[in-house]
């Protein structure tokens, strides 16, 4: 418990520290190696937030992630996965509405360019629409095809295909990125608070918790590509990742 309380003490404390950094910085017209000032303090924040939980992330051609431009489209299955995205490199997202008015969270998205949505409403749909088709390419954005977590924990959730249309429409380049969690019903970000979700995780009794992030090949829609045959190859592809490592558990748990 005095674990848990000094880790989420730490990440406290790096909202209190870094929001307001990042506030006064996204007003400057710097942008180191094309991204805000305040992107980067993110990028540092995430990182001690990852180390006061005790998270090691394991990445595969992490140059593929640097080097683009574009979206990023990755499995959402923990309130962790926003964080360890935000951890990698300068990055944007696109959220829903009610994650503006926030504390903090809400602060801190909009001063790194959060595009907003409230699904509901077919206007702030186009609306979001239109930004996406005509925002720069990096940093990138991360759009959740899945839409939203659900309670149950399926391994993955069918796709949207309204991301894969804004990929197609304006032919933006999108690298599909599996997060592939060492303890994957700890970290399920079900029906719960995210602080709830980021305190069960912080109290955890055993150690050191691994995140594989995944990069599958980058994707470049063509104007005659079928969104929703986008959206089920690149479905079929980050479902095989997360099923490959459930197999290895199955034969792992058997040969014992």
């Amino acid at each position: 418990m005095i674990r848990a309380l000094a880790r989420m003490g730490l990440i406290a404390l790096v909202f209190i520290i870094g929001t307001p950094l990042i506030l006064l910085s996204s007003w400057l017209p710097l942008r180191p190696r094309q991204a805000k000032i305040g992107n980067w303090i993110v990028v540092v924040g995430a990182r001690i937030i990852l180390w006061a939980l005790d998270i090691r992330l394991s990445i595969h051609n992490a140059d593929r992630l640097k080097r683009h431009h574009g979206f990023i489209f990755p499995n959402h299955h923990s309130a962790l996965d926003v964080i360890i995205l935000a951890a990698l490199i300068p990055i944007r997202f696109l959220s829903k509405a009610e994650i503006r008015s926030v504390p903090f969270i809400g602060w801190i998205a909009v001063a790194i360019d959060t595009v907003f949505v409230q699904r509901e409403e077919k206007e702030s749909r186009v609306e979001a629409r239109n930004i996406l088709l005509d925002t720069p390419r990096y940093p990138p954005i991360a759009l959740f095809p899945e839409g939203a977590i659900l309670v149950n924990s399926e391994l993955l959730n069918p796709f949207r295909y309204g991301a894969f249309e804004i990929a197609q429409q304006s032919q933006t380049p999108y690298i599909p990125c599996v997060l592939r969690y060492e303890q994957r019903n700890l970290v399920h970000w079900g029906d719960e608070s995210m602080v709830a979700n980021v305190w069960r995780i912080a109290k955890r009794p055993d150690g050191r918790l691994t995140v594989e992030v995944v990069l599958l090949h980058v994707v470049h829609p063509r104007q005659d590509d079928e969104p929703h045959l986008l959206a089920l190859e690149t479905h079929g592809a980050m479902l095989a990742v997360l099923q490959r490592d459930e197999k290895m558990q199955v034969i792992m748990e058997e040969g014992i």
